[in-house]
């Protein structure tokens, strides 16, 4: 069957349960496996599967030197060609060759996804973490098992917006029991097998190594015959020859009712389970353990460690099944309760049978597909986002972050992901955030946060920079965008790591002062560095046509002044026909002489005293004293305070006219746009504002000089204007259209 994915899936060796899930993915996709061996030195030659499939293309690569399960290949990278094969999916990335193509396609920028069947967290320490994250960190996507592998690979360096769970089982849909056994059915299968009709039959299979713990059932066995003489209770254990120090335990225990068994085939294997009564895996560690789906397949009730990854995420009632590991006495009290209790067996076994319905092959390869889909979707949308972005409930606390600069970040990245975009957040902070709250960042304490907290002192910014960095690099190497909003000295290098990575640089330029704003060199010398930097990015973002004199001819350049949320769009409505006596003027923004605060007060001074209006501010700067000092002397004017966002909207919603006064003889606004402009045009409310760069965009503004009488004569004029409000509410939310974030996000990212 053609479904036009290719799939290239590396194994170690052609495992049972690894086979059929193969057969069953190859009717989803184009597949080709590469095995690394043939056989296993610690595997039963007859539990390998070794016959070529007409589903799939199968290939077993030369090797150099072989392990136990796995060998070092170099043939494999001939097979590593992102022409040929639309995914390539590292089945064992622990192995030597799995470590060679994942460096192999590392170096060359080649995308790949990693499979995890199960795993620890905080088991590996030291030089040996290191190596594991080197390996693990930077894939395309990973194939989790679950809440505890997701744990695992958040350790090692994965993102967790590419990790993807994955039913993992070892069980066809036709292998689950319709239901548990009944008493009569279960009797005839232990004659059959010369188990003992009467009594408890308790099970566990596994391979006879000390990881998997028998020596603690022996223990656990020898402490039930202790205080239960008179319960006939048979144990077998399947898994090969039985080793010499297990019948030395049995014999020192004196435990004398438990067998250990060869390998055996899958049918026989079944056999087992409908005859059992109940299931224990008393491992030291297992990263998944395939014998816990089959035994809950079977409808068997299932006692196991939590060390076992299989039982933490499968069985639904912990409290009851999990007991810790090398406890042999918490294992006796386990089987103990379920002795006491078989009239609940039943109902516990049918339990587990409903999770297994879950955990098929069939389910397996679906779900496999359905993850397919999903990362090859994210081709082409892979984004880094960097920039000085903190959570918005830290803004709303710091006085000393730009709200309207935060808000810009977080709109564009929270518009990037609803268009569709893959994106990762990488932020870099310096000023403005008080010791406590930089302390909450570095401890975890908002999960859509990730970046450096830069340290006091010269040596200590170094580290934080040379930190960022490291950050910074493994960030890129498997991305398509790396976007940044303005240039800071933490990431000078970002163009030239963005070229070598092949990734398409975006650098959002939203306020820059050139070297005539300064008077010290050091200052002077910043912005010239700064301006060479931004002079590398493939693309150029500003917020204001004068950025764009400073580039290269060829470099692309956009002018942007900021971006709408369509919910934003929707929340204002139609003026009321109503003209009140008493007029509303608003300010919202920042307070500070650029943003034109102290040309404002002194306009609303030169209004007549019986001038009916309300002028109120609302932000937060350094001029809030000043504008609480005034609104004690004139009754007239309100400050306030810096409001939440949705109290903000709304004083904008109730407000007559929304007034931007921005200082534009000072140099530093010449490169610059007033963010508050696109909030003030999506109201549809009248503006009052001074000639910003790019004003004539705007041709329904009411525009005045940066000058308080000038600023006074319009707010007199823009009284008589709100007779003509349904009008200009009207271009104003046409005009707005066409600053809906996903239009932006469109021009910027293509």
């Amino acid at each position: 069957m053609e479904t036009g994915l290719h799939v290239l899936f590396m194994a170690n060796i052609p495992s049972p349960y690894r086979v059929a899930f193969f057969e069953e993915l190859s009717h989803y996709c184009e597949l080709t496996v590469l095995y690394e061996s043939d056989h296993a030195s610690d595997r039963d030659a007859s539990w390998i599967k070794k016959e070529a499939s007409d589903g799939y293309q199968t290939v077993f690569l030369r090797s150099r030197f072989r392990l136990s399960s796995s060998a070092f290949c170099p043939e494999v990278t001939h097979y590593l060609d992102p022409t040929k094969y639309n995914l390539i999916i590292v089945g064992v990335y622990s192995t030597p060759t799995g470590m060679y193509a994942i460096q192999y396609m590392k170096r060359r920028h080649i995308p790949y996804v990693i499979n995890c069947d199960g795993g620890i967290p905080g088991k590996i320490k030291g030089l040996k973490a290191s190596i594991k994250r080197h390996f693990l960190s930077g894939a395309e996507g990973y194939l989790s098992t679950g809440s505890l592998c997701d744990a695992y690979l958040l350790g090692y360096g994965a993102e967790k917006q590419r990790i993807y769970r994955y039913p993992f089982t070892s069980i066809h849909a036709e292998d689950l029991a319709e239901a548990v056994p009944a008493a009569e059915q279960k009797k005839a299968l232990r004659k059959e097998l010369g188990i003992p009709e009467e009594g408890t039959f308790i099970l566990s299979i596994g391979q006879f190594i000390p990881r998997k713990g028998y020596d603690l059932l022996i223990k656990a066995a020898a402490h039930l015959e202790q205080e239960r003489p008179d319960q006939r209770i048979h144990y077998c254990v399947i898994g090969g020859e039985m080793p010499s120090e297990y019948e030395e335990l049995m014999k020192k225990f004196q435990v004398s009712h438990m067998e250990f068994l060869p390998f055996k085939d899958k049918e026989t294997l079944r056999k087992y389970y409908d005859a059992a009564d109940l299931f224990v895996l008393p491992t030291r560690e297992d990263i998944w353990g395939l014998v816990i789906n089959e035994a809950m397949a079977a409808g068997l009730p299932v006692i196991t460690t939590s060390a076992c990854v299989a039982g933490m995420e499968m069985l639904p009632n912990r409290e009851r099944d999990i007991i810790s590991p090398e406890d042999e006495e918490a294992l006796a009290v386990a089987i103990g309760k379920y002795l006491d209790g078989k009239d609940q067996w039943n109902a516990a076994g049918e339990e587990n049978r409903k999770v297994a319905e879950g955990y098929t092959i069939q389910a397996m390869a679906k779900v496999h597909r359905e993850i397919f889909d999903t990362i090859l979707g994210k081709r082409g949308k892979k984004v880094l986002f960097v920039g000085t972005q903190v959570p918005d409930e830290v803004e709303a606390e710091e006085k000393k972050i730009s709200a309207a600069g935060n808000r810009f970040q977080n709109n564009l990245i929270r518009n990037m992901k609803e268009s569709g975009y893959d994106v990762e957040t990488l932020s870099f902070i310096g000023v403005g955030v008080s010791p406590e709250k930089k302390e909450q960042l570095r401890q975890g304490a908002y999960d859509s946060w990730a970046g450096i907290i830069a340290e006091q002192g010269i040596l200590g910014k170094v580290r934080s920079v040379r930190d960022f960095g490291h950050l910074l690099k493994a960030r890129l190497h498997d991305k398509d965008y790396v976007v940044c909003y303005n240039i800071l000295y933490a990431w000078f290098s970002l163009p030239k790591w963005a070229k070598r990575n092949i990734v398409r640089s975006v650098a959002i330029i939203a306020d820059y002062s050139g070297p005539e704003c300064y008077r010290s060199f050091p200052r002077k010398l910043y912005a010239h560095v700064m301006k060479a930097c931004f002079r590398r990015f493939q693309t150029v973002v500003g917020l204001s046509e004068q950025i764009g004199s400073l580039l290269r001819r060829k470099q692309r350049f956009l002018i942007m002044e900021g971006g709408v949320d369509r919910a934003l769009y929707d929340f204002f409505e139609e003026p009321s026909k109503q003209i009140n006596k008493t007029y509303t003027v608003l300010y919202a923004g920042l307070l500070e002489k650029v943003t034109g605060i102290d040309l404002l007060l002194e306009g609303i001074k030169q209004l007549p005293a019986s001038f009916p209006v309300r002028v109120l501010f609302t932000g937060k700067g350094s001029m809030a004293t000043e504008i609480t000092n005034a609104a004690e002397d004139d009754p007239r004017i309100s400050y306030l305070g810096h409001l939440p966002y949705e109290e903000y909207l709304q004083v904008v919603k109730d407000a007559d006219i929304l007034i931007n006064p921005r200082n534009m003889n000072l140099p530093e606004n010449q490169n610059n746009f007033p963010s508050k402009i696109l909030e003030y045009l999506c109201s549809g409310k009248p503006v009052i504002s001074t000639r910003f760069i790019g004003n004539e965009k705007f041709p329904h503004f009411l525009y005045c000089d940066s000058t308080p009488e000038a600023l006074a004569q319009a707010i007199v004029k823009g009284k008589e204007t709100l007779s003509q409000k349904q009008e200009l509410y009207e271009n104003s939310r046409t005009l707005t259209e066409n600053f809906l974030w996903e239009k932006q996000i469109q021009r910027i990212l293509n």
